[in-house]
């Protein structure tokens, strides 16, 4: 099922690969499949493609933190934190990084 949908979701990005939301849900999807260092690659697409969606920015925060890339989790939250100054979550996220 969730090779399936990495299938469509692939062949998406090939067909439209200036469309953000195709990369968000391709990363997503990689997620479930335990492949998170190809979902950052999506995210990062997706961010690139969507500069001002602040939700790109979080999730990929997230996914750098989760592999152990403190750094980047920082840029991204950050970059996330100027778009939505009043997110607790990632005011919190910031503050827990190394």
């Amino acid at each position: 099922m969730l090779a399936e949908a990495i299938a469509e979701y692939q062949a998406a990005v090939v067909l439209a690969p200036g469309n953000a939301w195709y990369h968000a849900s391709l990363a997503e999807t990689l997620v479930q499949q335990g492949e998170g260092e190809q979902a950052i690659v999506e995210y990062e697409q997706a961010a690139r493609l969507d500069p001002r969606n602040a939700s790109y920015q979080v999730r990929l925060g997230d996914l750098y933190r989760d592999a152990g890339r403190a750094e980047g989790a920082k840029v991204a939250y950050q970059a996330a934190l100027a778009l939505r100054p009043d997110d607790e979550y990632v005011k919190r996220q910031l503050t827990q990084l190394p």
